[in-house]
């Protein structure tokens, strides 16, 4: 194991991908005959995790067979249903449902993000978040996008202090990094707290606003910080294409 607390993973693949036409789920874009999932899969699964929960929903069937087909010589793969697609959290409530009362720490991960991401990268972030005893630790950027990103996370050594809205000059500066969606949670920390996250304005509810009710508790918040080339969201025509580009 990576530490001497038990880990699972959480895989976000639920969502329709409007963006990038919908006609498949997002999950299962291709690239070279693999899909963003099944990449993305491959890379958590060498981390000896106790088990990979794939939450899905749009076309649910579709990407649980893609998943079997592809990646049948894994065993600890498991699929939760997210009948309500009302945002990250609902996902990951419905991923927490298939995760076993032994699970000390939960890793949260997109389904459209970290085609280049490395193993290594998400056992540090474990590591940092296990030897901080935090309740909640991010993977965190320095570049920022402007059409995903409307926060910025004030950091300190190893610390999140703040979330407030930036704009791309701060990112970088003053200790404000971007958010990537990946996510280390405290199992208990989180189902304890998670009726506290607030609604957005669109309806949904975002799990990494966790983050902030953390930080309102003066709960241990931290943070690793991983190289640009290792993180693309796919969540356009041009992201996929600039993705082909550099396979």
């Amino acid at each position: 194991m990576i530490n001497d607390k038990k880990t699972s993973v959480i895989i976000m693949a639920a969502g329709k991908g409007t963006r990038l036409g919908g006609q498949i789920p997002k999950p299962l874009t291709t690239i070279k005959n693999q899909s963003i999932l099944v990449k993305i899969i491959n890379t958590v699964s060498k981390l000896k995790i106790e088990n990979i929960i794939i939450v899905i929903g749009y076309k649910s069937k579709d990407v649980e067979d893609h998943v079997k087909k592809n990646l049948n010589h894994l065993s600890n793969i498991l699929f939760a249903i997210q009948e309500i697609l009302d945002g990250t959290l609902g996902a990951v409530v419905s991923g927490m449902n298939k995760i076993s009362n032994n699970t000390d720490l939960v890793l949260v991960l997109p389904a459209d993000n970290g085609w280049f991401l490395k193993p290594q990268t998400l056992e540090r972030l474990i590591k940092t978040h296990t030897s901080t005893k935090a309740m909640v630790s991010l993977l965190l950027t320095r570049e920022f996008n402007e059409g995903l990103h409307k926060v910025g996370y004030l950091t300190d050594k190893k610390r999140v202090l703040g979330v407030r809205p930036v704009n791309k000059e701060e990112i970088g500066e003053y200790g404000h990094l971007s958010g990537t969606g990946i996510i280390c949670l405290n199992k208990y920390y989180f189902e304890n707290n998670k009726h506290l996250i607030p609604q957005l304005p669109n309806g949904e509810y975002a799990v990494s606003r966790i983050i902030e009710v953390a930080i309102n508790q003066f709960k241990n918040v931290s943070f690793e910080i991983v190289d640009k080339d290792e993180i693309l969201t796919i969540n356009t025509p041009e992201d996929l294409e600039y993705l082909k580009k550099s396979v």
